[in-house]
C-alpha cells in the first residue's frame, strides 16, 4: 500500500518517465530506512556506548539498562515523527486532474442498441 499511492500519482504527472519516477520513489524508501535507522541508535544510545553484557554461552554481548532504558522513548518518538510524515504525505498528494481532451477520450460511448432500447 505505501509503494503503490506515491507511485500512481507520481506517475500520472510523469507518465512519459515511469522507470525514473520509480526508481527515484523506491530508492526514498532506501534511504528513508538508512536516516531513520541513524536516528533511532541516536535516540537509544546518544552517548554511544558500547553492548558490555556478555553471554558467553550463545556468544553475544548486550547494551547495559543505560541504553535499554531509552528504547520505549526512541519508539515514542519515531512514532511520533512518522505520524507527523504521514500526515505531512495525505495532505500532499494528489491526483493530477483530467483534462477535458482526456475526459473525452475516455468516455463511454453508448452503442446503437443501448440507446435505441433507451428510447
Amino acid at each position: 500500500m505505501s509503494y503503490m499511492v506515491p507511485l500512481v500519482c507520481s506517475w500520472e504527472y510523469f507518465p512519459h518517465k515511469k522507470g525514473l519516477i520509480t526508481g527515484i520513489v523506491v530508492g526514498s524508501y532506501g534511504f528513508g530506512s538508512f536516516f531513520f535507522g541513524l536516528i533511532s541508535t541516536k535516540l537509544a544510545n546518544p552517548d554511544n556506548l558500547a553492548a558490555t553484557i556478555e553471554d558467553p554461552e550463545n556468544n553475544l554481548t548486550f547494551f547495559g539498562p543505560e541504553v535499554a532504558d531509552r528504547v520505549p522513548f526512541m519508539i515514542r518518538t519515531l512514532a511520533l515523527i512518522w505520524a507527523v510524515l504521514v500526515i505531512i504525505a495525505i495532505l500532499l498528494i494528489t491526483r493530477k486532474a483530467k483534462s477535458h481532451t482526456e475526459e473525452v477520450e475516455t468516455a463511454v460511448v453508448p452503442t446503437r442498441d443501448q440507446v435505441e432500447t433507451l428510447n
